[in-house]
């Protein structure tokens, strides 16, 4: 009995344990510490390196550096590309050859000195604004087999104003291809029996007018369909 007595008067005499007041904290594992227990910020996450912040900072740079070039190299494609020709702007149609004389007006007589063909067609503006045709455009003709342009001796011979939604009739001619000797339709094969089609090109404008070399027939006397005088 006097051991049990001891036993208990000296648990009573015990020092209580130290209560740690400190905020409990709840950390990753799913364990509450006391903040007091937990180590500085500064020893948990050392601080990042010079090095590695300069690393960081040249691998931004370099990126953003990239991504402005690359966004400048393609503006300036899309600027400086070459535009493509426009083929719908005008557009021809009820070609026809005839057979054409050049002539010297000699006052009371015309002196026929060549003979050529002329294309006469229908053209017309698809757009909604007014166009020009100017004379100094450049008139090509593509080969029949191959489709390889060359130049065409056909000339246009003035301008055109050509209104939107509107149809002019145009003129080709080359009035003085073939001696006048020749008959009109033996002179349009000489030139045009190898052609598939004659191609317009106005260079200022970018647009393209192309149609297919049609047939012809002279008269049966070989004499030109009319005479030119320019």
């Amino acid at each position: 009995m006097k051991s049990i007595a001891a036993s208990s008067e000296r648990r009573k005499l015990a020092p209580p344990r130290p209560i740690n007041l400190s905020p409990i904290v709840r950390v990753e594992n799913r364990r509450y510490v006391a903040a007091d227990r937990l180590l500085p910020m500064e020893q948990i996450a050392p601080r990042t390196s010079w090095k590695v912040v300069a690393v960081r900072a040249a691998m931004w740079g370099l990126g953003f550096g990239l991504g402005v070039g690359t966004i400048l190299a393609v503006s300036i494609w899309l600027v400086e590309r070459p535009k493509s020709w426009n083929t719908r702007a005008l557009t021809p149609h009820n070609v026809k050859a005839a057979g054409i004389g050049h002539a010297k007006d000699l006052g009371s007589t015309l002196d026929v000195d060549g003979i050529g063909t002329s294309f006469s067609f229908d053209l017309e503006n698809t757009t909604s604004e007014d166009l020009t045709l100017p004379k100094d455009v450049k008139v090509m003709q593509s080969d029949k087999s191959s489709g390889s342009l060359a130049d065409s001796s056909l000339l246009v011979q003035k301008e055109y104003f050509i209104p939107a939604k509107h149809t002019v009739a145009v003129t080709l001619q080359n009035a003085n291809e073939c001696v006048k000797t020749m008959k009109t339709d033996e002179c349009f094969d000489a030139i045009f029996k190898d052609v598939g089609d004659i191609v317009i090109f106005d260079q200022s404008a970018k647009r393209e007018i192309r149609f297919a070399v049609p047939s012809y027939k002279g008269r049966k006397d070989g004499a030109p369909d009319f005479i030119s005088t320019d």
